[in-house]
C-alpha cells in the first residue's frame, strides 16, 4: 500500500491489510449445554482466521455496540473449525436459546444483516443462515428406581 498527499509524493504505509471471506458458521457441536458450568464447543464452517482478534459472539443481532452480550475469544484450528469457551451464565439468567456469530477481526459480525431473532422461532431466518446454541439448567439426577 503506498500512500500520496498531493500525487506526487509517494510513500510506504506501515499499516498491513488483512482481506478475507466472511466467515460462516454451518454447526455448532453439541448445539445445547449446561448454563453456569464451563464447557467448550466447535464451531464448524469456512473463512476461519486465526488471529488475536478471532471473537464469538453469544445473542444480539448483527450489527450492536460491544458489550451489549456476551464474548468469547475463539481459537481457530483450520480455516473450518473454531473452538470456544462458553460463556459461564449466571442460573438466573433468562437465556436459553441464542445465535452465535463470528467476527474474524473484533468488530464485523458473521452473519450479516439480521435485525431481530426469536429465541423459539427459526422460521424467519434468512434463508437459515443462524445458527444457535441453547443453555439449559444443569440436568440432576434425583432418584433411581430399579
Amino acid at each position: 500500500l503506498q500512500v500520496d498527499g498531493h500525487a506526487q509524493d509517494w510513500s510506504a504505509a506501515s499499516q498491513k491489510y488483512l482481506y478475507y471471506d466472511q466467515p460462516v458458521i454451518e454447526k455448532v457441536d453439541p448445539p445445547l449445554g449446561p448454563t453456569g458450568q464451563a464447557l467448550s464447543i466447535r464451531l464448524i464452517g469456512r473463512n476461519f482466521i486465526s488471529t488475536d482478534y478471532l471473537v464469538v459472539r453469544f445473542g444480539g443481532i448483527s450489527v450492536e455496540l460491544s458489550g451489549l452480550h456476551l464474548t468469547q475469544p475463539g481459537l481457530a484450528s483450520s480455516a473450518t473449525e473454531v473452538v470456544v469457551e462458553l460463556p459461564i451464565l449466571d442460573i438466573t439468567n433468562s437465556v436459553s436459546r441464542v445465535p452465535i456469530y463470528i467476527s474474524n477481526n473484533g468488530q464485523n459480525f458473521s452473519p450479516e444483516g439480521v435485525g431481530s431473532w426469536d429465541a423459539n422461532e427459526d422460521s424467519h431466518d434468512v434463508p437459515k443462515s443462524m445458527t444457535y446454541f441453547t443453555f439449559h439448567e444443569q440436568l440432576r439426577l434425583r432418584q433411581v428406581d430399579p
